[in-house]
């Protein structure tokens, strides 16, 4: 199974594409630029929406594209918390600047594309729940 999974913002989202259980691509795009994914929409057969910030901003474009049937609710409560220290885990940094960015839990670059893959795997792990009430 091909999905996408959106942590969706008010002026940018997060995505990850996951074919089965692996993550193949993440990545942060401008709200504007959602159009450059409608390909990875149109073959996914879900897209694993997170519910929290921006989401119906989010459902709206995608209803309008015709996508409503694919979108797959997924609470993302605290998703953006531990994408913050999953980019400390995942990236290496050295210096007084890095060691206090890390001790702050502030990575300095948009972290929604981990915060996507994370929702992803919520999803994945709760798969057939979330498939039998969609």
């Amino acid at each position: 199974m091909l999905f996408i999974a959106v942590d969706p913002g008010k002026e940018k989202f997060g995505y990850a594409v996951f074919k089965e259980a692996k993550l193949e691509e993440r990545g942060v795009l401008a709200l504007s630029n959602i159009d450059d994914l409608e390909k990875v929409f149109k073959e996914a057969e879900k897209i694993v929406l997170g519910k929290g910030t921006g989401w119906k901003i989010f459902y709206k474009m995608a209803k309008e594209k015709g996508f409503e049937g694919k979108i797959v609710l997924v609470d993302e409560k605290n998703s953006t918390e531990e994408a913050r220290k999953r980019f400390f885990l995942e990236t290496r940094g050295s210096g007084l600047f890095w060691f206090l960015r890390k001790w702050l839990n502030l990575p300095g670059q948009p972290v929604d594309d981990i915060a996507a893959q994370i929702i992803g795997e919520r999803f994945l792990k709760n798969r057939l729940y979330f498939i039998k009430n969609s």
